[in-house]
Parts: C-alpha cells; sequence; structure tokens
C-alpha cells in the first residue's frame, strides 16, 4: 500500500527546478520528483517557483495517480526515486 500524505509537505527545489516528495510504500520512503517541464505542460501557471508548486499541489490526484502507478510497476530512476516527466501524463 502506498501512502501520499499530503501536499503540504510538497517543495520546490530551485537546483533541480522541480517538486519534490515522499511516499511511503511498504515502509519505504521513496523521493517522488516532478520535472518544470511536466508542470508546464499539465499542471498549469508556471511563471514563478511557486506558481510551480501550487500548480502541481492542485493537481494532487492526478499526480499522486500516476506515481501509484509508477511505483506498483517499479519505475524507478537510477537513484531509486520517481521522476515524472512530461511524456508521463496519462
Amino acid at each position: 500500500m502506498i501512502e501520499y500524505g499530503t501536499n503540504e509537505t510538497w517543495r520546490w527545489d530551485g537546483e533541480f527546478e522541480e517538486v519534490r516528495f515522499h511516499v511511503s510504500a511498504d515502509g519505504n520512503s521513496i523521493l517522488c520528483r516532478l520535472s518544470r517541464e511536466f508542470i508546464e505542460d499539465h499542471c498549469g501557471n508556471s511563471s514563478t517557483p511557486k506558481a510551480c508548486l501550487d500548480a502541481a499541489k492542485e493537481r494532487f490526484d492526478e499526480i499522486t495517480d500516476i506515481i501509484g502507478h509508477w511505483v506498483a510497476n517499479s519505475r524507478f530512476e537510477k537513484d531509486g526515486s520517481v521522476l515524472l516527466r512530461t511524456g508521463d501524463w496519462r
């Protein structure tokens, strides 16, 4: 079972220009990342880092559905994180 928590823990990472948050799956913490391009293409306003973060938070249900699918299918990056890119929107 995957525990998503709330979008209140989501943060903008300016170094990588992405939203980051953690989910828990079977007791393991998994870093989840949303690229700025993903946010721009699927979530709306991305004119500032705060706007990117807010836009992503507004799509919590859709984003966590995709994250859940990738985690369930073990689609991880080399570092063990899940990264959503623009082509990952379903």
